[in-house]
């Protein structure tokens, strides 16, 4: 469980490491790239979560008021954070990356950029057949970068992988880890090699004694305290999970872009292997970049808080961005209509717990005790 732990705090020293061994790494800036492609052609996919704080660079092309989490990602591209990557995979789903795709090439010459165009709409047939088109595109890009085409058989191996390590993940989840813990393993599980991180998911389900022992080890012994649901985008910093144990608030579900919504749901394993990596991340729980028009977020968030037995829920948001708050008033009117108690925390990278953040907990805390 440490190395987990430690590679979802710093996974930088570890994938230095693999670039100077000669395995190459290839980033990606959200949960719609398919990594088994970036896998499939020989790269280890790791998701861009944190950056060095925003300074310099990002202060030289983007506006404070931007997205902290995005400014952070480009100020690690300009300053040699990111220079073990082959290649960065940046979808165009909100705004800010969108435009920040640009920035890149600009801040961080010399960075190959491979860009992914996501619907927006993605309940259509013609959406799947966009997003199979956009697909393959990816996958001649990456054939160029690896210098060899990828055939139907190392796509499946790959897709087969990715499988077994979403079901090792989701095993977890029974396993006496603590909620800490868990998250720590999701972090890492888009940070790591797919193969080492499965070896390691499965040494942890090993006989209760071991699990417990680990567990431990890693200061994630469960809380007993008060089941709250998360709600949100990227949220890197495990020092939230802190903050939350604090108030007695334990996290017994989540609608989070580095969580459930990344880990969630496997790719058919026959057929086409392109259509059917097309179909699972353009058909998993939408995001709030995406149109919805049978409010399927909103339902599958009381869906998910009765099933996880959260008895409040808590928006975790990167300050200024704009899917989110405009998919929060929607979302909050659902769950006052259900009699669900809910807090928003606004999020900035470096991450550091604020007075209000607290008082916003405290609130919470003592609704859910009351609601008893």
């Amino acid at each position: 469980m440490q190395r987990l732990v430690e590679i979802a705090r710093d996974p930088h020293g570890a994938l230095r490491e693999a670039a100077r061994e000669g395995k190459g790494v290839v980033g990606y800036f959200c949960s719609y790239v398919p990594v088994e492609l970036i896998h499939a052609a020989g790269f280890t996919p790791v998701r861009m979560l944190q950056g060095p704080p925003p300074g310099e660079v990002a202060g030289r092309y983007m506006q404070p008021f931007c997205c902290s989490f995005a400014r952070s990602l480009l100020e690690g591209l300009g300053d040699g954070t990111y220079a073990y990557l082959s290649a960065v995979v940046m979808p165009h789903t909100c705004d800010t990356i969108r435009n920040l795709s640009d920035l890149v090439e600009t801040a961080a010459p010399g960075t190959r950029v491979m860009r992914l165009m996501v619907p927006t709409v993605t309940h259509t047939a013609e959406a799947a057949d966009f997003m199979l088109a956009e697909t393959e595109a990816l996958k001649e890009a990456l054939e160029d970068l690896a210098g060899e085409e990828l055939d139907r058989e190392r796509l499946f191996q790959s897709i087969r992988l990715y499988n077994r390590c979403r079901d090792a993940l989701a095993g977890l989840k029974g396993s006496g880890l603590g909620n800490r813990a868990l998250y720590a393993a999701y972090l890492a599980f888009q940070l790591m090699d797919p193969e080492e991180f499965l070896a390691l998911a499965s040494s942890l389900s090993r006989g209760p004694a071991d699990r417990d022992a680990r567990a431990r080890e890693a200061g994630s012994a469960e809380s007993g305290g008060a089941g709250v649901a998360l709600v949100g985008g990227p949220v890197p910093q495990l020092e939230v999970f802190d903050l939350l144990q604090e108030y007695g608030l334990e996290v017994v579900w989540d609608d989070l872009c580095t969580g459930s919504r990344f880990a969630a749901g496997a790719v058919r394993e026959n057929g086409d292997p392109l259509r059917a990596l097309a179909e699972r991340y353009l058909g998993r729980r939408p995001c709030p970049t995406k149109r919805d028009p049978d409010n399927r977020r909103e339902e599958e968030l009381v869906k998910g808080v009765a099933a996880g037995g959260a008895r409040g829920v808590v928006f975790l948001q990167q300050a200024f961005c704009e899917f989110h708050s405009f998919d929060y008033p929607g979302l909050k009117k659902r769950l006052d209509a259900e009699g669900i108690p809910s807090v928003r925390l606004d999020l900035e990278h470096p991450f550091a717990p604020t007075g209000q953040m607290r008082t916003r907990l405290q609130a919470l805390s003592e609704m859910m005790g009351e609601g008893r």
